[in-house]
């Protein structure tokens, strides 16, 4: 298992293939195969409904689109400027510098 980067986690243990009905039972058989008192950890059950976004967080997936879609344009803005309105490379006469001492003048 890998050392989680905060300090509450979940693990996801398993998955159930089946649909449930309310009052429906379900009993897990839980086996301490790695003590946590020495570090006052603690273990829970979680039985969890999810979604296509796996369930834990409706704000991140969206904000993933939305972050992506807004990268895209940005990058479609600086092409589209690129096409129209070109930068010479290397052209010296874009570069602007003050030099304060005579010594300091490029040759």
């Amino acid at each position: 298992m890998r050392v989680a980067g905060l300090p509450t986690f979940r693990k996801l243990y398993s998955t159930i293939d089946r649909s449930f009905s309310k009052g429906d039972s379900v009993v897990i058989e839980i086996n301490s195969n790695y003590p946590v008192g020495g570090f006052d950890g603690m273990k829970k059950v979680i039985l969890e409904e999810t979604n296509w976004m796996n369930g834990r967080n409706v704000f991140l997936g969206p904000l993933y689109l939305v972050v992506g879609c807004g990268s895209l344009l940005a990058a479609l803005v600086f092409v589209l400027k690129q096409i129209y309105n070109p930068r010479i490379l290397g052209d010296v006469n874009l570069l602007r510098a003050e030099f304060k001492h005579r010594d300091t003048y490029p040759k």
